[in-house]
Parts: structure tokens; C-alpha cells; sequence
């Protein structure tokens, strides 16, 4: 294997066939090509885009040895219809686990962060409360003013720190 820069010709192909499947409509297409083959015409209805959208995207599909070709006439008209070159079939099931393996990832992460959200939520809720209560003794006397503004000072600066964790855990679970 080369060095880092260098590139073998298979792994660049491999990037063409990445980046040909990372277009979604282009993943669409690729995905009703596993089950058969397809007309322009039902890829350009199934998918609502236009013919010359649609060439684009078969272009690209067939630059990366994904797709190809095959014409036929049916009541005097020529038609294209699109199928899985042999090597995309065999790419199908690549495919096929990556994508389970990154949905799994992406739910596993996704229950860990809503975990974490929980429990940060549960430690601002009770670290609230103890500084509510700390207001309480502040109030009655029972604490002197010098405890009182040390505590209270770390109370708040555990709130904020808390408040940032659940803004970011929010934003991180809607991403």
C-alpha cells in the first residue's frame, strides 16, 4: 500500500462509486435498480425530477460502473432502461451492511445521548433545587454570608456548566 497522498487506482474507483451513492436521489435510483430494472420514465416519475435531471444522475451512475444501459423497443419506440452492472450487485450487499451497520450506530448513539440528556437534566433540576434551598437557609440565618456566597457561587457555576451540557446534548441529538 502507498503512502499516505497516494492513492491506488481500485481505491480511487471506490471514491467515484462512494460519491455517486452519496446523492440521494442517485441512492434512490441505485436502490429501485436492486429490484429490477427500471425505465427512464419510472425513475423520472418515481423520483418527481426531470429527464435531464435524471440523465445526469445515470451518467453518474455509469461512470462508476454502478449502472448501465440497455435499450429496447417495444410498439416502434426505442426505450432505456437502467440495471445493476454485475460488480454494483455484488457493491449491493456492501452497501447493504454498511448502512445497517451506521443506522445501528447512529441509534446507539442517539439512545446514549438522549441517556445523557436525561441525566443532565435530572443533576440541573436537583442542583436548582439545592440552590433554592441554599436561598432558604440564607434567608432563615443558618448559614453565614460568607458560606452562603461560596456555595451559592458553586451552584450557579454547576447550573451553567449543566445548562451548556444539555444545550449541546440537544443540538448533538437533533444533528
Amino acid at each position: 500500500m502507498g503512502k499516505i497522498g497516494e492513492i491506488e487506482p481500485e481505491e480511487l474507483r471506490l471514491t467515484e462509486v462512494f460519491r455517486a451513492l452519496g446523492e440521494v436521489k442517485r441512492f434512490l435510483i441505485f436502490k429501485n435498480l436492486r429490484v429490477g430494472p427500471c425505465y427512464a420514465d419510472e425513475l423520472v416519475e418515481l423520483l418527481g425530477i426531470s429527464r435531464p435531471a435524471l440523465g445526469k444522475h445515470m451518467r453518474v451512475l455509469i461512470d462508476a460502473g454502478l449502472a448501465r444501459l440497455k435499450y429496447t423497443i417495444e410498439d416502434g419506440k426505442t426505450k432505456a432502461r437502467l440495471e445493476l452492472t454485475d460488480i454494483s450487485s455484488k457493491m449491493a450487499t456492501l452497501v447493504d451492511e454498511m448502512v445497517s451497520g451506521i443506522i445501528k450506530d447512529i441509534l446507539s448513539r442517539e439512545k446514549t445521548l438522549k441517556a445523557e440528556l436525561v441525566e443532565a437534566e435530572i443533576q440541573y433540576v436537583s442542583t436548582k433545587a439545592t440552590l433554592e434551598s441554599l436561598e432558604k437557609k440564607h434567608k432563615e440565618g443558618s448559614i453565614s454570608e460568607e458560606e452562603y456566597v461560596r456555595l451559592r457561587t458553586l451552584y450557579e457555576g454547576q447550573l451553567k456548566r449543566l445548562s451548556d451540557k444539555l444545550t449541546k446534548l440537544q443540538h448533538l441529538i437533533t444533528v
